[in-house]
């Protein structure tokens, strides 16, 4: 594999995590707080499909995991163990809290 730099992305702060699904990339970064934006690469073009924004997660938690679902939909899960899920309507909703699971 070879490339050409054909653009530089600056962020505010520390990636902290990428992934990609098709033509997507999403990045979250440190700014003090998690942000993230999602852009869209078509062949030699870089659109902006999200601003910049707030990643959710649960207090005082960490970032554990990124990650697309089968369907295309953006996932997180944090320390406290809260799985969340990015709606298509732009809201993020939590799908899974393993501390309420028995045996956690």
């Amino acid at each position: 594999m070879s490339g050409i730099n054909i653009r530089t992305i600056c962020l505010e702060g520390d990636v902290i995590s990428m992934i990609g699904n098709k033509d997507e990339l999403t990045i979250v970064y440190s700014c003090p707080t998690l942000r993230y934006t999602t852009y869209k690469l078509k062949h030699s073009n870089i659109s902006v499909i999200s601003e910049e924004k707030t990643l959710p997660i649960s207090p005082k938690a960490d970032l554990k995991w990124l990650g697309y679902t089968e369907f295309g939909c953006l996932a997180t899960f944090d320390s406290e163990l809260v799985c969340r899920v990015l709606t298509p309507h732009g809201g993020w909703m939590p799908i899974l809290d393993c501390t309420r699971a028995q045996g956690f």
